[in-house]
């Protein structure tokens, strides 16, 4: 029975020694493993890294491009802006000084045509009569000179106005560029 007892603790021992061997493989194993995973996350890691990098480096540069596109934008439409303000005060006062004119000469002129007229049907000869017409064709003449500048200067006013609207039409290309934000890489 000793015997059988000694084969019975020995084969137990056989059996724990297996295990332990058995648990210690498996442990290895898992330790491996989880190594593995470990340099599986941290290569994930690194590429996220990456990736937020590119995409922060692609940020930077959209931003740049907006806003070198945008000075020279601003730029553009300050000088046009300058040019053209210069263009208004000038036309401005050439109109000031045009309307001044006009109203002078318009009083002058409906003086002018009434003492003409007046002229004209006290006339009693031929060469009074022909007098009158001359004097009066030269003050129509003078009416529609008159009558072509304003022409010029309303001319001037619409081309500002085009400028304008072209101008407003930039600022509103600039601020959609800027509202629809970076372009999106397919």
């Amino acid at each position: 029975m000793k015997q059988q007892r000694g084969m019975l603790d020995l084969s137990m021992a056989a059996i724990v020694a297996g295990l332990v061997v058995l648990v210690l493989v498996v442990g290895l194993v898992q330790q491996n493993r989880i190594s593995k995973l470990r340099l599986q996350h941290a290569d994930t890691l690194t590429g996220i890294a990456q990736a937020n990098a590119k995409a922060y480096e692609a940020l930077d540069r959209y931003r740049a491009a907006v806003d070198t596109a945008g000075r020279a934008l601003a730029q553009q439409i300050q000088t046009q802006e300058g040019e053209t303000n210069a263009k208004i005060e000038a036309l401005s006062d050439l109109a000031g000084r045009e309307r001044t004119s006009r109203l002078r000469d318009q009083r002058t002129y409906t003086d002018s045509i009434g003492y003409w007229q007046g002229v004209a049907r006290r006339a009693s000869t031929d060469g009074e009569r022909q007098a009158t017409a001359a004097a009066i064709g030269v003050l129509a003449d003078l009416h529609a000179r008159l009558d072509e500048r304003a022409g010029i200067y309303a001319g001037q006013a619409d081309q500002c106005r085009v400028r304008g609207l072209a101008c407003e039409r930039a600022y509103q290309t600039v601020a959609d560029m800027i509202n629809a934000g970076p372009p999106k890489d397919e």
